[in-house]
């Protein structure tokens, strides 16, 4: 599963860092050596100590990250602070939190399995704390963040593409939609949902959906959910503690998606996950009615935000052959 980042360089070190991308949070932060050092190695983590630049602004900073908007339940902890940083070739002055605690240490871990030096909030929330988003924005006349993964033909790996500033649609995009974000109390990218479908399974009705690059589910509503299993004729297993579909090599039906009125396609290694000889579903109930469209939704989309005029622009990009 594709964890989409930024890469930046950092006052302490010469090296490149990677910050994960949240779209359902506006606060940055990055992990502090002297307590994660030993965890993360390969020097993805911050030490302030080493930076000739960093001046602590707040000694008590703390969030919490709550599923399904998350792949799990996690809380940090530490100080904030100011500092220097290169992004693509540009000196930058921004403030973020630096990370002394947390309850759970995969919290340093992306969904595909590697070690982050933090995150960067990208919802539409504003906050006056810890605020990369906006410092990396100023320079800026656009303020657009873009971002898409197309597959080899043959699954063997994929192009993953982030963009700030001005919007990046991929070799042989295709336009699906434009459209204005959905009002959102906690500032998240909310999109129109307007029907969920798979095989002969049609659930119509007007849903929130939730764009989210920390999750690698598709959550639907419990009813949604039940229909969609009982159609894929998908099992539970206990073993696996989630539902299964018979792995084959011909790819069945794709989950289709209605926002803003057009169908966009999520294909079967998508939306399920291959585990030994099973097909693990990538999906997961809600209680409420919201539709989490997390990592899976990504993969042959270009999903392009536009923070300025807060709209969605939606692409399709195609597999690369080459």
């Amino acid at each position: 599963m594709v964890q989409f980042g930024l890469e930046v360089i950092f006052a302490d070190s010469p090296n490149k860092k990677s910050l994960q991308i949240d779209l359902t949070s506006a606060e940055s932060y990055v992990l502090d050596h002297r307590y994660f050092g030993q965890l993360t190695r390969r020097e993805q983590d911050f030490d302030p100590t080493k930076s000739p630049t960093f001046t602590e602004v707040n000694n008590n900073f703390s969030k919490a990250y709550f599923r399904p908007y998350d792949k799990q339940d996690i809380a940090v902890g530490g100080i904030v602070g100011k500092d220097k940083f290169n992004f693509i070739f540009e000196d930058i002055e921004g403030e973020f939190a630096v990370i002394n605690k947390t309850d759970n240490n995969k919290v340093v871990q992306g969904l595909d399995g590697r070690y982050y030096t933090g995150r960067i909030g990208f919802s539409r929330a504003e906050t006056n704390v810890a605020d990369l988003r906006n410092a990396i924005f100023a320079s800026h006349v656009n303020h657009s963040l873009c971002m898409y993964v197309s597959p080899r033909l043959d699954r063997r790996g994929a192009i993953v593409s982030v963009s700030v500033g001005d919007e990046s649609y991929g070799k042989g995009s295709e336009f699906i939609t434009k459209f204005d974000a959905e009002s959102n109390d906690q500032g998240h990218w909310q999109v129109p949902v307007t029907s969920i479908k798979i095989a002969r399974y049609v659930y119509q009705a007007h849903f929130p959906g939730i764009l989210s690059t920390t999750t690698d589910k598709i959550g639907v509503p419990a009813p949604v959910f039940n229909g969609l299993v009982r159609a894929m004729n998908a099992t539970f297993d206990r073993e696996v503690n989630s539902y299964v579909l018979q792995c084959i090599d011909e790819f069945p039906d794709p989950l289709r998606i209605n926002v803003n009125f057009k169908e966009l396609e999520i294909r079967f290694d998508s939306y399920t996950k291959r585990v030994v000889d099973k097909c693990v579903l990538n999906m997961i109930p809600l209680k409420e009615r919201v539709v989490i469209l997390g990592a899976p939704f990504f993969n042959e989309h270009v999903i392009c935000l536009d923070f300025i005029n807060e709209t969605v622009t939606l692409f399709y990009v195609p597999p690369f052959d080459y």
